[in-house]
């Protein structure tokens, strides 16, 4: 039952070469299991956020990383990893979240 709803709740990855991103996922894949929409509500629910050095050192490591789409919206900054399509300054603030090419 995890799985599904794990499987239902994961972000889709957004532009790019859709052969070479799934390449790239399927080799870390075996590695660790993603960090989805559903572990996130379950880290909120449990209160397991990352500290505020430890989401900047993070925040700082994708905003030098090649995968980073940058938003154009000034008011809401919402920026997201081409690869996963998460957002990274949401998902930077969870304790057991971690990038998806291990980047941090």
């Amino acid at each position: 039952m995890l799985q599904i709803f794990t499987k239902l709740l994961s972000a889709k990855r957004i532009a790019g070469c859709k052969d070479c991103q799934d390449a790239k996922l399927r080799s870390i894949e075996g590695k660790q299991q993603k960090y989805t929409l559903f572990n996130a509500a379950v880290d909120t629910l449990k209160g397991e956020f990352a500290t505020a050095e430890e989401r900047e050192k993070r925040l700082a490591i994708c905003r030098s990383c090649e995968y980073l789409e940058k938003s154009k919206n000034s008011i809401m900054r919402a920026d997201r990893c081409k690869l996963c399509g998460c957002f990274v300054h949401i998902k930077a603030g969870y304790t057991n979240a971690s990038c998806d090419i291990q980047k941090w």
